[in-house]
């Protein structure tokens, strides 16, 4: 072997394994953020999946794309099971961000049935969401699917700061 293609299979090698994911426990989380389209006839779907065999409920806060809070949904999520949401313009609990759009972050806690008052952050949901549009004008127009994962964010942003985060999107819901 010869001294340049030693070097060009090294090089090779470090981008595959800089490219390869360090730990595929990075896409769960219990804090999933997203976004729903609520402009002209838009709306969005999301699905949360829980791949665990804990019984979850789910805490779905709106915001402003300016950061304002603006309304909740609350969902109950089986074990191994999925939810599946879908956010139009009609729903009442968007009604303040009719035509527009909204940031969604969505919560993940252990269900501790109708006596559990305190809410405990629970590991391991995934999701996706998917924007409905439409595109052109007059015959021409149709309907087009825009399809990506839910971001999932660090437990950490959500409990850090005595839980702010947190607390902001619970005052929304105050479950």
């Amino acid at each position: 072997m010869t001294k340049t293609s030693v070097f060009l299979l090294s090089v090779l090698l470090v981008v595959f394994v800089s490219s390869y994911p360090a730990e595929a426990s990075d896409s769960f989380s219990s804090y999933l953020v997203g976004t729903a389209d609520l402009r002209d006839s838009n709306y969005t779907v999301m699905q949360i999946i829980n791949p665990t065999a804990l019984k979850l409920r789910l805490i779905v806060g709106f915001f402003s794309p300016s950061g304002v809070p603006q309304g909740c949904r609350k969902a109950q999520l089986p074990p191994n099971g999925m939810v599946h949401l879908v956010f139009r313009t009609t729903d009442e609990d968007l009604k303040p961000l009719v035509g527009s759009a909204a940031v969604v972050k969505i919560v993940s806690y252990l269900d501790m049935g109708e006596s559990g008052t305190r809410i405990e952050v629970a590991e391991g949901i995934v999701g996706f969401q998917r924007h409905y549009f439409q595109s052109g004008t007059g015959i021409l127009r149709s309907q087009k699917i825009s399809e990506s994962n839910l971001a999932a964010i660090p437990q950490k942003v959500l409990t850090d700061h005595n839980n702010d985060e947190l607390n902001k999107i619970k005052g929304i819901c105050n479950p």
